[in-house]
């Protein structure tokens, strides 16, 4: 079961702080809203050494914009869970790299993942096991099949080739954001054995097949258009008792 608002519909703080066990919360936030001088103002303290490196590595404002915005909207929602100051949350790396929070009771099994691209920052925020999340900005693309062809299974490139320009597009961004975020739910590079992993999007929702296996016991995968613009995908290692989308103003 899927509730969402809109970017412009009520308040983040209706959201209650509990997480039910198997559900999961998908926080968004719309960078344009805020200057880069307000939300370095606001926000920039919550970053540790090493990110506050990594922001300040970006050549372009609007990608330093883009990062703190992303980063800070981790931080604090984070900490509505917590109960702790968004400064206070502290992260290690897991397995295969992957960052995770150093919460406290009974908080320590909540898993979270982080996406951003132009005009739409998100993170999940989940308990029961790994999740993903990736957003995209649909835009034109010159070549699909090219960017797909190392990625997509047979089927989904079949797929692909099928349909108008615009249609080949959408699909495009609807496999891509599922590989994305169930990479990311893993661990794992984009480039990582993801032919194997094939999706069939129907009225029920995205079912996968992960080297010729039926995932559906071990995985649920959502997708959503939070905007006119952008497409999310979650991938979750369980079934999804209920997916929320809040969102906040940074």
């Amino acid at each position: 079961m899927v509730g969402a608002r809109g970017l412009n519909g009520a308040s983040a703080d209706a959201l209650p702080l509990a997480l039910p066990e198997r559900a999961a919360h998908v926080w968004l936030a719309d960078p344009a809203l805020i200057s880069p001088e307000r939300l370095v103002a606001r926000h920039y303290h919550l970053l540790s050494a090493g990110e506050g490196e990594r922001y300040r590595r970006f050549y372009f404002e609007r990608d330093r914009h883009l990062y703190l915005a992303a980063h800070a909207l981790l931080r604090l929602t984070l900490a509505r869970y917590a109960a702790l100051a968004p400064e206070l949350i502290r992260f290690s790396q897991g397995r295969h790299g992957k960052p995770s929070a150093e919460l406290p009771p009974p908080c320590v099994d909540i898993t979270f993942n982080l996406s951003h691209t132009a005009g739409l920052v998100g993170c999940v925020i989940a308990r029961g096991g790994d999740c993903g999340i990736d957003i995209e900005r649909v835009r034109p693309i010159e070549d699909v099949q090219a960017i797909a062809r190392p990625l997509f299974s047979p089927e989904e490139l079949s797929r692909l080739s099928q349909g108008s320009a615009s249609e080949r597009l959408a699909y495009f961004f609807d496999i891509w954001t599922l590989k994305e975020a169930y990479a990311k739910a893993t661990g794992r590079g984009i480039g990582d054995r993801l032919g194997g992993v094939s999706f069939t999007l129907g009225p029920q929702g995205p079912a996968c097949h992960i080297d010729g296996v039926d995932a559906g016991g071990d995985w649920s995968f959502h997708r959503m258009a939070p905007t006119g613009e952008h497409v999310l995908a979650l991938a979750l290692r369980y079934a999804a008792s209920a997916v929320t989308v809040r969102t906040l103003a940074l």
